[in-house]
């Protein structure tokens, strides 16, 4: 049997606040199939943010592992963990923070593959192709991150995360900076291109709407625990845990 394209097991992590040890994460466990999206919800401070980090790889936890396809991550051994780097993507929640202002939007959207030393006209092929696919045309590509929307910078955002073709994609409140109407343009674009790609996303959003509209499964989180997880509709519409009830009851009729 062919194993998972992520798999959680039993992770914990604290960290140091003031001379003292905060856990943020305790005993945390899910799966993640190809192709699957997972939602994870909560409020403010209940570990989601850390435990996307510590899922692609970016943080290693203090207990517990993370495997891909049935192999840990190889946290302190820096060549190993390049290579699984290459096969995620990752957005963040601002993305103008994640792109050299002094670099045009070109350079920032293929520099993944300039690393790869893939060759020029490989490079320019993909850049344009994939710029497409996320509605960046082409005279953008010569703008600076300073001269374009949020909305136009998260779809570079997307395209960058994407250009190598990645088998899962990290979010980490992608949209949560952008207007309702941008959010729902970034939304169905990134429904788009799993549809097209079939790549495992990891969507972290306090936004329950947002999950409900993206996601197959959702996992809630509170205080470092998971609260509740199973299929998005089944979680809306038949919450067992009071802490998932009073959320859906905040945010949704």
């Amino acid at each position: 049997m062919k194993p998972p394209l992520l798999h959680v097991e039993n992770v914990s992590h604290a960290y140091k606040v003031n001379g003292k040890h905060v856990l943020v994460l305790n005993n945390i466990s899910f799966t993640l199939n190809a192709g699957e999206i997972i939602g994870i919800a909560g409020e403010s401070g209940a570990g989601k943010s850390t435990l996307l980090r510590i899922a692609a790889g970016l943080e290693e936890p203090q207990s517990g592992m993370v495997k891909f396809f049935g192999e840990p991550i190889p946290f302190r051994k820096p060549r190993s963990l390049r290579q699984y780097y290459r096969r995620i993507g990752m957005v963040f929640q601002h993305p103008q923070d994640a792109f050299n202002p002094r670099w045009p939007l070109y350079r920032s959207i293929a520099e993944p593959l300039r690393v790869q030393k893939r060759r020029p006209m490989q490079i320019q092929q993909r850049v344009m192709e994939l710029s497409a696919q996320v509605g960046l045309s082409r005279d953008l590509l010569r703008h600076y991150p300073h001269q374009l929307s949020g909305g136009q910078l998260q779809r570079a955002a997307i395209a960058r995360a994407l250009i190598a073709n990645p088998e899962i994609l990290f979010l980490d409140e992608p949209t949560a900076a952008l207007d309702v109407s941008i959010q729902a343009q970034i939304l169905n674009l990134l429904k788009q291109l799993h549809r097209q790609f079939r790549f495992g996303m990891v969507f972290v959003s306090h936004d329950l709407p947002v999950l409900r509209f993206i996601a197959h499964r959702l996992i809630v989180m509170k205080q470092g625990h998971i609260v509740e997880q199973g299929s998005t509709e089944e979680i809306i519409h038949q919450p067992i845990s009071p802490y998932t009830r009073q959320l859906i009851e905040s945010v949704l009729d």
